[in-house]
């Protein structure tokens, strides 16, 4: 098995290093990616991108859907 030039290695508290899950489970990155998510969360409602869910509609009545055809 070839080694490379540097050997890496974890150590501290679990909350911090991410344990055996690695450092993207680590508080630190739930921390970032919910900022993030909040920040994005924000900017959507303060700009008025966000549209009311699919079932939030009311359902149109058939002769409303149905046209004539000419």
């Amino acid at each position: 098995m070839a080694s490379g030039l540097l050997r890496g290695s974890l150590s501290g508290p679990q909350i911090l290093t991410g344990g055996e899950f690695g450092p993207e489970a680590s508080i630190v990155a739930v921390i970032v990616c919910m900022a993030a998510a909040l920040y994005f969360i924000r900017r959507i409602v303060k700009l008025h991108l966000a549209e009311p869910p699919v079932w939030s509609k009311a359902p149109q009545s058939v002769a409303a859907v149905a046209t004539p055809i000419a």
